[in-house]
């Protein structure tokens, strides 16, 4: 958790000292792409797939029996996991930047309400 901020606000802080001076300033391609990389992302993601895994282990599977096997299974997909991840942002980054990180209104209504229902699911 706290490499992940660590991480992503070292990134935010070097695209605001850029253009800190220029209230007006846009964020130019460079940094459009720096924050839709998986260097930026993939932190994040995965501090919430780790939220999500001890989580569930805490609420479901308790207790849960952590020998040296289980260990190195819940490490081993935690790595594949993101390393799918890794690519699948990496894809995601290129498409953005190919269509100019202009997204449908289709997208942006399917964004929204996605979250709106992950939103929910965390209240609950």
């Amino acid at each position: 958790s706290a490499f992940s901020t660590l991480v992503s606000l070292s990134i935010l802080r070097k695209i605001t000292s850029q253009i800190a001076g220029d209230l007006q300033s846009t964020v130019d391609d460079r940094h459009r792409e720096l924050l839709t990389s998986p260097k930026f992302s993939l932190p994040i993601q995965a501090t919430l797939l780790s939220l999500v895994v001890s989580n569930y282990f805490s609420w479901f599977i308790y207790p849960f029996e952590l020998n040296v096997f289980n260990a190195f299974l819940l490490w081993l997909v935690f790595a594949l996991t993101l390393v799918i991840l890794w690519f699948w942002q990496k894809r995601r980054s290129i498409k953005f930047i190919q269509i100019h990180y202009a997204m449908s209104a289709s997208a942006r209504l399917l964004r929204a309400g996605i979250s709106f229902v992950f939103f929910v699911a965390l209240i609950g």
